[in-house]
């Protein structure tokens, strides 16, 4: 609805995460662009994330709920457990410009 996915993308008890959220729509975009999805059913889904993603983008640099980077876990409150980075991020930056990259 808000244009976010979460952290952990099948769990709506997680957090609305702002990485996920910013390739997930860029993939989108691009499979949109390269006709492998149908424009009418997914460009909304595109344009609230991207609408989600500079809400949460400072002039400055920061981001908000970045996901913290972290490898394979061993359950499921592991994964639910990882911190939300609220500051600069360049790991999470990136993958907001991965979106704009082409748009």
């Amino acid at each position: 609805e808000q244009g976010m996915w979460h952290q952990v993308i099948d769990r709506p008890e997680s957090y609305a995460e702002f990485s996920a959220t910013a390739m997930i729509a860029a993939s989108y975009k691009k499979a949109i662009r390269a006709g492998w999805l149908p424009a009418a059913a997914y460009k909304p889904a595109v344009d609230r994330a991207w609408k989600a993603i500079l809400m949460r983008t400072g002039t400055d640099g920061t981001v908000m709920d970045v996901c913290e980077s972290t490898g394979k876990q061993t359950s499921l409150q592991a994964y639910l457990d990882r911190v939300a980075v609220w500051g600069k991020d360049p790991r999470g930056g990136a993958m907001a410009m991965l979106g704009l990259a082409d748009a």
